[in-house]
């Protein structure tokens, strides 16, 4: 989908991480296009970040606060919901980014 339309892509928190617009985990693996990782990439990937970070450096992503709970110490949470105009170019990003991790000989 490439055109000046935004799409809502994932909803989501910086505690509970991604979720589709329909409230399912987002598994950015499969979305982007990726065969399942193998334990050792798994464990690499998801040491080295999160769902959240690998969609904060992409470009295509637009991130948009929607509300703040801060209630409770150490319970206080930001949601969000993530768009863009170019959902071709944002899978091809997150699989890029997801590439440049669990090929790496080392952590980053």
């Amino acid at each position: 989908m490439t055109n000046d339309k935004e799409v809502l892509v994932f909803r989501g928190s910086y505690l509970d991480g991604l979720r589709t617009p329909d409230g399912e985990i987002a598994d950015l693996i499969s979305w982007c296009g990726l065969d399942p990782l193998s334990d050792e990439q798994w464990d690499r990937l998801w040491n080295e970040t999160s769902d959240n970070i690998l969609i904060e450096n992409c470009t295509y992503a637009d991130i948009a606060l929607t509300h703040e709970i801060d209630e409770t110490p150490g319970q206080s949470d930001q949601f969000f919901e993530v768009t863009t105009t170019n959902l071709e170019r944002l899978r091809e990003e997150v699989k890029e980014e997801v590439l440049s991790i669990i090929l790496s000989k080392g952590s980053r």
